[in-house]
């Protein structure tokens, strides 16, 4: 492997896991979301 490919292999694989970070991120986020509005909905029942 060329110093150029070993470069872009490694630009790569930062972006995929930036993605799955993001989507990682995302999905806990809607957890808690879920989970103050569960909270919200019987605190006010």
């Amino acid at each position: 492997m060329s110093e150029e490919e070993a470069i872009t292999r490694k630009l790569m694989d930062r972006v995929e896991i930036s993605e799955y970070a993001e989507v990682t991120y995302q999905s806990l986020v809607n957890r808690r979301r879920k989970t103050a509005s569960a909270r919200s909905q019987k605190a006010a029942s």
